[in-house]
């Protein structure tokens, strides 16, 4: 029984690297494990239309990841419609610079918004974290930067959100969007990899194309408005 959780040939496409490296080598030992395992979890039906596996003879079991009771939960806590919320590891991947630069075209219009960055730097990237802080103060955004939380807390603030915006350049199927939808929370999201098998664009969330700051602005602002 195998469950593909990160796809290493799209994970090496992005984040580049030597010809043989560490994520080559994971990237070889998932197709020997393809080869032969006869079971396969398959957390969104991305995973499946990637590796094509319903024609190469699997048995696919579609088991979702399982979220939270506490995202589930009822909550006696109010939604502040200004408060934008975004959630993730502070690396390029995950897209908070198209997001912040979406957030600098609504100020020009007049648009404003209160966020909520959650997350930390993995090792070795905290140059992305502080260009992030730059733009923000730069363009006098008003984003607080919390570092990690706890489960209990992200809860607390999905519930409180007005919207969680997710603008990754590359997913699978995103925690932070199945944990949203889960607390009755609106998502807008980038339409890339696994997303729009979760996201049902216009009805339980707004998608638009990755890296396009203008799309996400309107997205964002017609959220803000109304």
């Amino acid at each position: 029984l195998l469950t593909i959780h990160g796809i290493p040939k799209l994970a090496r496409s992005y984040y580049g690297g030597a010809w043989f490296d560490r994520q080559r080598f994971v990237e070889m030992f998932e197709r020997y494990c393809l080869r032969h395992a006869t079971n396969l979890v398959v957390i969104n039906p991305f995973v499946a239309a990637v590796y094509d596996l319903e024609a190469n003879g699997h048995r696919l079991l579609p088991i979702s990841n399982a979220i939270a009771l506490e995202f589930f939960e009822a909550s006696a806590v109010t939604r502040e419609d200004d408060l934008l919320l975004s959630i993730g590891t502070l690396e390029r991947r995950k897209g908070f610079d198209v997001f912040l630069a979406a957030l600098a075209v609504l100020r020009r219009r007049g648009v404003t918004a209160r966020v909520k960055i959650v997350g930390t730097a993995p090792p070795g990237g905290e140059g992305y974290h502080d260009q992030l802080r730059r733009f923000a103060d730069t363009h006098g955004l008003d984003v607080e930067f919390t570092g990690g939380l706890a489960l209990t807390a992200i809860a607390d603030l999905l519930h409180r959100c007005l919207a969680l915006v997710h603008a990754a350049r590359h997913e699978t199927a995103p925690m932070t969007v199945a944990e949203a939808m889960s607390a009755g929370t609106p998502v807008v999201a980038s339409r890339v990899a696994g997303v729009p098998y979760m996201v049902d664009d216009g009805r339980s969330g707004l998608l638009f194309e990755s890296e396009n700051v203008d799309e996400l602005a309107r997205k964002l602002e017609q959220l803000l408005r109304d």
